[in-house]
């Protein structure tokens, strides 16, 4: 061990880490200086969300307690008692007559497939002479209802013809609606191809309403009338069929009754129809809400 200088002289070591360790100071100092301070390490990136706004809405729909909620409010703006899930769940009873018929003005009513249809001459106020087909439910329950028309003859004169408003997918218990056809000729008759009816629940009655008749594969010719009433700010949903849906529906895979089943238990704002949707057979078939792939 060597002894400390007599003299009071520092070390060459001491001398040498007195000296780096200066330099490391100024150069810490002149950074400060000219560079300010010194740069910190850089930030993660913020987490970045890859799903589509609508992909978000479709999850959330898909949530059985969300489809439960937009049912009810439904219910609420239509004045209705609230249905519960097993409600929503329950089989609908469906009637179909596929029989031709011939619907003559002045003839009695036919009753097919729960309905009362009959053709009809009439106007309302500024119109001019219109044929009708006149559609009534003598039964105690709403009714979804289809009924495919065809006219002899050239249909030039039913295209500018007056459109009167109805229901043109529900007929409420004891009521009638009354579609415009066509303008009215004499002679003129009206040629039923089918018939088709469900029996719906006063929410599903409100439920389907809404749905444009385009969008249950309804004819042109006759869809632009369809104005249910409806609560104040409540509107027909702005929907068509998918062109998927629309081939299915064309080549018989999809059926009107389908169609019906489907938004008679989903709101029409919020869920479209998937393609391969069935009708349920059983009660408690599939688990609602149903949003396909």
């Amino acid at each position: 061990m060597t002894a400390p200088s007599p003299t009071g002289t520092i070390d060459l070591p001491v001398k040498i880490g007195v000296a780096v360790g200066g330099v490391a100071l100024v150069a810490l100092l002149t950074t400060l200086r000219f560079c300010g301070t010194p740069p910190l390490p850089p930030k993660s990136s913020p987490p970045r969300y890859t799903a589509s706004p609508e992909a978000v809405v479709k999850k959330v729909n898909a949530l059985t307690d969300a489809y439960m909620q937009g049912v009810e409010r439904d219910a609420l703006k239509a004045n209705l008692p609230a249905p519960t899930l097993a409600d929503m769940g329950k089989m609908i009873t469906f009637h179909e007559d596929a029989t031709r018929r011939t619907l003559s003005v002045g003839d009695p009513p036919v009753d097919v497939a729960g309905l009362r249809i009959s053709a009809v001459a009439y106007r309302t106020a500024g119109s001019e002479n219109l044929l009708g087909l006149r559609v009534e439910n003598p039964g105690a329950v709403p009714l979804a209802y289809r009924v495919d028309t065809q006219l002899g003859g050239s249909t030039a004169l039913c295209q500018g013809r007056t459109q009167t408003a109805h229901n043109g997918i529900v007929v409420a218990p004891g009521q009638a609606e009354v579609r415009s056809e066509c303008t009215y000729r004499r002679g003129v008759d009206l040629y039923v191809t089918r018939v088709e009816s469900a029996e719906l629940t006063p929410i599903q009655a409100y439920l389907v309403s809404r749905v444009s008749t385009l969008a249950l594969g309804g004819d042109e010719r006759v869809s632009r009338g369809h104005h249910p009433e409806l609560p104040p700010g409540i509107a027909v949903c702005n929907i068509v069929m998918s062109q998927s849906v629309q081939r299915a529906f064309e080549d018989g895979d999809t059926r009107w009754r389908d169609l019906v089943d489907f938004y008679a238990r989903h709101p029409c704002d919020s869920y479209q129809f998937p393609q391969g949707y069935k009708a349920f057979t059983t009660d408690g078939e599939q688990n609602l809400p149903v949003v396909g792939d």
